[in-house]
Formats: C-alpha cells, structure tokens, sequence
C-alpha cells in the first residue's frame, strides 16, 4: 500500500508520533 517514496516520509512520521506519546507520558506522569 505504501510506495518507496512515501516509505521515509511514513517512517518519519512513526518515529513522531512515538516522541511525542513519550511526551505527552512523561506530562501525565507529572
């Protein structure tokens, strides 16, 4: 479904969305 253009562009898209659950734990946490 997704081609090799979009691969790196998803792959970034992931990686931001796993910072800023981390975030947004760490400001429940607190």
């Amino acid at each position: 479904m997704v081609s090799r253009g979009t691969g790196s562009l998803w792959e970034k898209a992931k990686d931001l969305v796993n910072v800023i659950t981390k975030v947004v734990d760490m400001d429940l946490l607190v």
